[in-house]
């Protein structure tokens, strides 16, 4: 019987961690192919949302696709209102933002966000219902 050799095996079970997670994770309203948005539990009650355009997806679109889902996100929890924060810094600070940060990876639009979803208004908080109503046909192409 042959042994796999250690870094063999490290790599093969570092893959299938990988792939496994993204099959999990990966949701998107038009297909893999077409981009995709990715969710991330932590650290604490922070979640990390972001979303990778297809090609030719403007970074606007990008920024405002993971708003939206994070608006459906603190809706999925139970919640009405959300915290933005643009990176962990932010977060740990409490510097709230209205928008999400955007760029280009590999040539396609990339945004990400860690969010925080809260049941009572209070300042600086976005309202799910409000995000939603405004983004909807910008992001999904149909009201509700």
């Amino acid at each position: 019987m042959k042994l796999i050799k250690p870094f063999s095996l490290a790599l093969l079970l570092t893959l299938a961690a990988c792939s496994d997670y993204r099959e999990r994770t990966w949701l998107t309203y038009q297909g893999r192919d077409a981009g995709g948005y990715e969710e991330e539990a932590g650290p604490g009650k922070l979640i990390k949302v972001s979303y990778t355009g297809p090609l030719g997806v403007h970074v606007y679109m990008a920024a405002n696709s993971v708003l939206y889902r994070s608006a459906e996100i603190t809706q999925r929890e139970g919640k009405a209102y959300f915290a933005l924060y643009n990176d962990l810094p932010s977060a740990l600070k409490d510097r709230r933002s209205e928008k999400a940060i955007f760029s280009t990876v590999g040539g396609r639009a990339f945004s990400y966000a860690y969010i925080v979803p809260f049941q009572d208004n209070a300042p600086g908080l976005l309202s799910a219902a409000e995000v939603i109503a405004r983004l909807e046909i910008k992001v999904k192409g149909k009201p509700r």
